[in-house]
């Protein structure tokens, strides 16, 4: 009986040593679930991150788009304005030279006398 005894008692610590082992790769093993848990957790907010970042790059696209068709319509709208102002401009040198050349004409004509002999004879002087 007490050769058993030792036989037993090696037997029980190893055991013993095969439990620990046991709950150390139990703890492990729990230690993994919860950072695949984690990951997995991770991946999918990663993802919908994704999903956001590309709306919002097809969004800037567009913007971008939208922006370049309203920088192209204002310039082809600016360069009408120019044309139009150089047109008013050259209407306005034409017009203003032929004011100043009316003038000098009026202003080399005789005065004309309207009006004589009209309501007592008194005559009035109009350049034209």
């Amino acid at each position: 009986r007490l050769q058993i005894l030792p036989s037993v008692e090696a037997e029980k610590q190893e055991a013993l040593k095969e439990v620990d082992s046991l709950r150390q790769e139990l703890r492990v093993a729990k230690r993994f679930e919860v950072l695949f848990r984690d990951l997995e957790i991770e991946r999918d907010r990663l993802c919908h991150d994704e999903e956001g970042l590309q709306a919002t790059t097809r969004s800037l696209k567009k913007d971008r788009a939208d922006l370049q068709e309203l920088r192209l319509r204002d310039e082809k709208q600016l360069e009408e304005l120019r044309a139009k102002l150089r047109d008013a401009t050259e209407a306005r040198k034409w017009l203003l030279a032929e004011a100043e050349e009316r003038l000098r004409a009026a202003a080399a004509a005789p005065p004309r006398r309207w009006g004589a002999g009209l309501r007592g004879g008194d005559a009035a002087t109009f350049p034209v």
